[in-house]
């Protein structure tokens, strides 16, 4: 298994799942991954992990280092996520082994347009995270034939409400607040901008925003907060591990991404019973349905993320009713299931080469 990046992001947390649920169905896994963070997780899986250089830093060094790597290993199938690099490095690897490519997402229609032009010479197989991004490559070209959705898969949370208690006094949230929060880089795509000028337009109301994640706009939205006059009720908490005790501490989640794959974060707080407030985006309204396992809005649109938010602190038959709603919503999305759909696209790629499991421990 091949992962461009070790960062704290949801591909790395997906890659980590897979490997530790294929692990725990009798295969060996070999992971391929630059140094990061995530390291620590992909070796709790139980994976086997081979340190490259990162691709993006060191383009020639790494993308030789998986070459070299690949091809010492005995392997019955490749599986790139997310780097087109990383499958044409494959490609020339291991020429004659299945080789599966999973598309997490991209921001730009060029990179689109790139794995429909090289996916077909480099990767037996195409998987997306969303029915959303299955459309995109369809209509780019990539052909249905190829081509597969295996949602994301969660291991269910369980809400720890002494953990959130004692989070909201190390964060000096007064008692009697309501607690809005998000999980996410911060970055241009997960909209934190747009939540903050929300919260603005609700200032009237008793809500306190905690933003859980680093990133490069850190300081600029610290920046925002205060010019906004909301600072006092904002936290930047960083990083914050177990992610269970971070959601227990919230009373509704919001999830204001302007462009979103799939939405990791929004369907384990769904899991977790939080009521969830997203953009209508990419691949979330493939778990939440408006007004019944959540709450979707425009993305962008700080007004509409603002009504709903006092729909939601006026109404408390509302909140319970979509937290209810997206626990059942997200019971499907288990790790199992996700890794059994994996295991099917290996196994018909095998029978499709005529070449059987070398020993079914053997991933």
């Amino acid at each position: 298994m091949l992962a461009p990046y070790a960062r704290l992001a949801g591909t790395e947390r997906q890659i980590a799942l897979l490997a530790a649920q294929l692990v725990g169905r009798g295969h060996t896994v070999h992971l391929l991954s630059p140094v990061g963070p995530m390291n620590s997780s992909f070796q709790a899986a139980g994976a086997s992990i081979y340190e490259v250089p990162l691709l993006e830093r060191r383009p020639l060094a790494g993308w030789l280092a998986v070459v070299n790597t690949l091809r010492r290993l005995e392997v019955d199938v490749v599986h790139a996520h997310a780097g087109l690099e990383l499958a044409a490095a494959a490609g020339i690897a291991r020429p004659r082994t299945p080789r599966v490519f999973t598309n997490h997402g991209y921001a730009a229609t060029f990179d689109y347009w790139k794995d429909a032009l090289c996916l077909p010479a480099i990767a037996a197989h195409v998987v997306t995270v969303s029915r959303s991004e299955a459309g995109k490559l369809l209509n780019y070209g990539v052909s249905a034939t190829r081509l597969t959705v295996i949602h994301n898969g969660i291991q269910p949370l369980q809400c720890q409400e002494a953990a959130g208690a004692d989070l909201r006094n190390k964060w000096q949230i007064p008692a009697g607040q309501m607690v809005v929060g998000t999980v996410g880089r911060l970055e241009p795509q997960k909209g934190h901008g747009v939540l903050l000028r929300a919260l603005k337009l609700v200032e009237d109301l008793p809500f306190y925003a905690v933003i859980i994640g680093s990133g490069s706009l850190e300081q600029r939205l610290r920046s925002q907060a205060e010019s906004l006059g909301i600072h006092e009720r904002v936290r930047f908490v960083g990083q914050y591990q177990p992610i269970a005790e971070a959601l227990s501490a919230l009373d509704i989640f919001a999830f204001p991404s302007l462009w979103e794959p799939f939405g990791l974060a929004a369907l384990e707080a769904m899991s977790m019973g939080l009521p969830v407030l997203a953009s209508k985006v990419g691949g979330l309204s493939e778990f939440i349905e408006h007004d019944v396992s959540g709450l979707l809005v425009p993305a962008g649109e700080p007004e509409a993320l603002a009504n709903e938010l006092r729909r939601l602190y006026s109404d408390e038959a509302l909140r319970a009713r979509l937290a209810a709603g997206g626990r059942q919503a997200a019971s499907p999305f288990h790790a199992e299931r996700m890794a059994e759909q994996y295991e099917g696209v290996y196994d018909e790629l095998l029978k499709a080469a005529a070449r059987p499991w070398r020993r079914r421990e053997q991933q």
